[in-house]
């Protein structure tokens, strides 16, 4: 049962090497975190643990056997400190800076160390070592130094355990809770099962076995690396752990393993040549050793000078030339036979490199060596032992490790590459698909793209939200589900965004959100997540979608099968698709403001005159088959320019946007409600059967404005004059229904306004021949049509002619003489009174300057002029230039304005009136009486005469109201030292009282009727 020793000894030779590759492990992951250092310090504890136990249990004899029982004391003693001093670290709990708390933390172990080391004077039964033949067992005294060790190592245990627990238990994260219970369950059972084996059996029952701590202690060893590589325990960038590139992160992971391998190799010459050959002297085992863990860490420290990577490939090529001779002349004896295949693990190692230089040192190392040993020993008769045979297979093992990991990067490498390739023709695809996106075929080619995409990722769902315009809510557009994975709620509907700021701000500030596992995220992020993801989610990645710099949604893929670790090449081909999503978007939404622009009103969001007219036809094509009425209704606001001018268009503007959201709840959904401009609306009713159905609907319409609307703070009343037009009495298509809307309209507001009309055949053929007026109207002049009529003005007490009134006519060749009541309200809305009045003004002129040089000198003569005509700052250089050209005295010519123009609130008629009277040319004010004036604006305008409506004096014989009132304005105008003029004078009595009250100047039938220039020269040569 010799062997069985060496069995147990190689267990924890094994077990030593295992701790020395997890401390190892553990701090290349993050050299500066306390948690990493206290872990890497505790495997060294349990390495010397099992270091000590590994000599001891197959000692030669018991000196021996009590040297490295003693030497294992350094590490078994102060492993349960260490491990508390790691636990209470790693969740939290050791923040004290306070150096009695590590002293009171650490005194156990001190203890330990000073009674079961090397101070056996402490401790003069510190063990109790019996020979088996299993190898050397301690048979425990139970002394007061035995139960000062239980009793520390179950007070810190149990400390641990219930850190453990309560890390575990107030964990914001589900994967810190699973981390917590692991390493909580693994530990608990290793207590267990070391209490039973190594305290009870030995020491209160009688089964004799070597004590398995140190062995059993590798089971939490085994679970934190376990976590550290499936859920990054101690390793905050174990996401890029994947060795996919021959870059420096694998050079680094190589050159770790490569340090381990030297540690085990050491720890494989103790095992060899302590126990398989004939036993060499003990220092010359541990000089070996010693070398190859000094190599070891020579490895470490050269990955982390900061050195150029040239430099650091000359050392490493430095080293590793070295180590050939090294190891192969340390074997020299028995010509290599077995440590010849070590270089070829080298250059399995070189490889990783890939460096030129260390292959090359490398390869004239070997050549060289084997040249030396074949030398120095040409030749050597061997025979092949156990420990040959286990040098080999470790050499194997140590080859075959790097071989697998060596081809896991180029296979990686290889399958990158060929991803790459692939994602770069899916993204090629894509775009190429994408150049003739627009808005019909955009949730088409967006879902392709995310079906291929989904697909090619082995992603189990893709999908793309939107923020809406405020960025308050995402919609989720579009999204696509692997045939696997059952739809849930979250795959439809909103989110409202206060439900999930920290992705909404991460995503709003062009960030990526990643998680490899989900299980990760803090509770909060966790909960966020879920609104988005579905339930089953263990892996996602989401992208901000920008355009111009501002983030207008996000793209999501997700995994439920499987942690995935997104590659950095993954993630450049995601934020590709996302560009390419972005920009579509953008040509999309310009798409529709374009069609918006053409469509729609900017201001009020209602569709616009075309977009109505179509809507409009379309119901027609419809109605044709239906046998419906249609009915096109036309709204003007009345009054609507007080608005602007009181309020401003600002206003103005709100106002139109309240009377369109009211319009649009006054009809149903299937009729249209369109802006025509300004303050001009349409509304469409559809489908239907009468029309009093339509009657209805319009005095819904006009209830509206029975309330008042709230601009500023303030109420304001406004009305609508409406026409409508029904079709098919009124029009066959939309260009028609909505003329004739319009014609009625305009009738409305002709009739006093705030009303509505329907279209009648009166009103088109009224419009029809104002249309055909115009139309003439503008070629009137150019035609010769227009002709002017004379009125003469008498004096009463004289009987003499005074002056005449120049009267326009329109001949129209058709349709006869055209009354000016009837075109000159079209010629001033055509604007075409300009240059009409300047033709009448000239003609004027020209006449009366003629009348003057055939003898009737003193003659006068009178021209109306339109309010429009005001408005030309031309005005008064036209009549200086008539009067200029015609030679008239400017004296005898007075223009004749209306009371309504006289007295506007315009400033600019005063001037203008001045600037008149500066010629010389006299002022009257027309039709005074009929309109509102105003005393004080009297006083102060330029005005010379005023001429009295023949209204007042028309019934003075029947009426003494009209005689109070021609009696008042006589005597105003005589008080004022105003001359005074009565038109329409028709019999004796009208004469007899204007004579009586002091009016001596008037114009009417009774005397004469206007007449052409010919037939008033003969009156005048009569009268004279």
């Amino acid at each position: 049962m010799e062997n069985a020793s060496v069995i147990f000894s190689v267990i924890f030779g094994i077990t030593c090497a295992l701790s020395a590759f997890l401390g190892l492990y553990t701090i290349n992951l993050n050299p500066k975190s306390t948690s990493n250092r206290l872990f890497f310090v505790l495997s060294v504890s349990l390495g010397l643990w099992a270091f000590g136990f590994m000599l001891a249990v197959s000692a030669l004899n018991l000196p021996s056997c009590l040297f490295w029982r003693r030497f294992s004391a350094i590490g078994w003693g102060t492993f349960f400190s260490i491990m508390l001093h790691s636990i209470l670290t790693f969740t939290g709990k050791a923040a004290s800076k306070n150096w009695w708390f590590y002293l009171l933390l650490y005194s156990p172990s001190i203890v330990s160390i000073l009674g079961f080391t090397y101070f056996p004077g402490l401790n003069p039964e510190q063990y109790n070592m019996v020979k088996t033949s299993l190898g050397w067992i301690n048979i425990s005294s139970n002394d007061a130094w035995d139960w000062f060790f239980n009793i520390y190592y179950f007070t810190y245990s149990a400390i641990g355990l219930y850190q453990l627990w309560q890390w575990g238990k107030k964990s914001k994260t589900k994967k810190e809770r699973k981390q917590a219970y692991y390493i909580s369950f693994s530990f608990l059972i290793t207590l267990l099962s070391g209490s039973i084996i190594d305290i009870f059996s030995n020491s209160l029952f009688s089964v004799r076995i070597p004590q398995m701590a140190p062995l059993l202690m590798l089971l939490p060893f085994v679970v934190v690396f376990y976590e550290i590589k499936k859920y990054g325990l101690l390793n905050p960038n174990h996401i890029d752990n994947d060795p996919v590139l021959l870059n420096h992160q694998i050079r680094s992971t190589m050159i770790n393993y490569l340090s381990n391998a030297f540690i085990a190799a050491g720890i494989l010459n103790i095992l060899a040549m302590e126990f398989f050959y004939d036993k060499p002297a003990l220092s010359s085992i541990l000089l070996l050793s010693s070398i190859l863990l000094f190599i070891g860490l020579v490895f470490q420290a050269i990955q982390r000078l900061n050195i150029s990577e040239n430099t650091r490939n000359i050392l490493f090529a430095l080293i590793m030339s070295l180590l050939v001779p090294l190891l192969t002349l340390k074997f020299i004896e028995y010509g290599s036979a077995t440590i010849w295949a070590f270089p070829f693990i080298l250059l399995i190692i070189s490889l990783i490199f890939g460096s030129r230089i260390v292959q090359l040192a490398l390869i004239i190392s070997i050549f060289l060596t084997q040249a030396l040993v074949w030398m120095i020993k040409p030749h050597v008769s061997l025979i092949i032992d156990g420990s040959d045979y286990i040098t080999r297979i470790g050499l194997f093992c140590i080859g075959i490790w790097f071989a697998f990991f060596v081809r896991k990067v180029f296979l990686s490498k290889l399958k990158e590459n060929q991803d790459q390739l692939s994602s770069q023709n899916l993204i090629t695809e894509i775009s190429t698909d994408f150049i003739s996106v627009n808005d019909n075929n955009f949730d088409e080619k967006t879902y392709n793209a995310i079906n291929k995409s989904g697909t090619f990722y082995n992603a189990d769902r893709v999908y793309i939200y939107l923020f809406n315009s405020d960025k308050e809510i995402l919609v989720l557009r579009h999204h696509w589900l692997n045939k696997n994975v059952i739809p849930t709620a979250a795959c439809n509907g909103m989110i409202f965004c206060s439900k999930c700021t920290h992705l909404k701000n991460k995503i709003t500030s062009n960030n990526i959100f990643q998680s490899a596992y989900v299980d990760d995220l803090p509770v909060n992020e966790y909960d966020e997540l879920k609104l988005v993801a579905l339930p089953e989610i263990k892996s996602v990645i989401i992208l901000p979608i920008t355009n111009k710099g501002e983030c207008v949604g996000l793209l999501g893929i997700e995994h439920y099968q499987k942690n995935n670790v997104w590659r950095e090449t993954q993630v450049n081909m995601f934020k590709i698709l996302s560009n390419i999503f972005a920009d579509a978007i953008a040509k999309v939404k310009q798409e529709r403001e374009i069609n918006f622009m053409a469509y729609y009103d900017s201001l009020t969001k209602l569709p616009n005159r075309l977009l109505f007219k179509d809507r409009v036809n379309q119901s027609i094509n419809l109605a044709k088959q239906t046998e419906k009425m249609i009915a096109v209704i036309f709204i003007d606001l009345d009054s609507f320019k007080n608005v602007n001018d009181t309020l401003g268009h600002d206003r103005g503007d709100e106002l139109l946007i309240k009377v369109s959201e009211i319009l649009l709840k006054s009809v149903r959904n299937s009729d249209t409600v369109a802006r025509f401009g300004g303050d001009e609306f349409l509304i469409m009713l559809n489908n239907i059967d009468s029309k009093d159905e339509i009657i209805k609907i319009i005095e819904k319409i006009t209830g509206i404005f029975n309330n008042s609307f709230s601009l500023s703070d303030q109420e304001f009343y406004i009305t609508s004059s409406i026409g409508i037009a029904v079709y098919p009495f009124d029009g066959d298509n939309a260009d028609k229904l909505v003329k004739n809307a319009d014609i009625a309209m305009y009738k409305a507001k002709e009739n006093g306004k705030n009303q509505y009309l329907l279209c009648s055949a009166e009103m088109k053929d009224e419009i029809l021949f104002r249309m055909k007026l115009i139309n003439n109207l503008y070629w009137a002049l150019e035609r010769n049509e227009f002709i002017l009529h004379y009125q003469p003005q008498v004096c009463i007490r004289s009987g003499k002619i005074t002056g005449v009134e120049a009267l326009i006519r329109w001949q129209h060749p058709e349709m006869g003489t055209i009354s000016p009541g009837l075109f000159i309200p079209l010629a001033e809305h055509t604007k075409l009174i300009n240059p009409i009045g300047e033709w009448v003004l000239k003609t004027a002129c020209t006449q009366c300057k003629a009348w003057q040089k055939s003898g009737f000198e003193e003659i006068r003569i009178s021209v109306n002029i339109s309010i429009h005509q005001f408005m030309d700052p031309n005005l008064v250089s036209i009549v200086s230039k008539i009067l200029k050209n015609t030679e008239l005295d400017p004296k005898y010519l007075e223009l004749e304005i209306t009371e309504s123009a006289a007295f506007s609130n315009s400033e600019n008629i005063i001037s203008v009136l001045n600037n008149l009277k500066e010629l010389g040319i006299t002022i009257s004010i027309d039709d005074f009486g009929t309109e509102y004036s105003s005393l004080s604006r009297l006083n102060i305008l330029p005005v010379d005469r005023l001429k009295i409506d023949m209204q007042f004096i028309k019934n003075i014989n029947r009426s003494d109201k009209d005689k109070a009132i021609a009696k008042g304005i006589i005597g105003l105008a005589q008080n004022l030292g105003l001359k005074l003029i009565v038109e329409g004078v028709e019999d004796e009595s009208q004469l007899e009282f204007l004579s009586q009250n002091g009016c001596y100047e008037v114009q009417g039938f009774y005397f004469y009727r206007p007449a052409a220039a010919e037939d008033i020269e003969k009156i005048l040569i009569s009268n004279a």
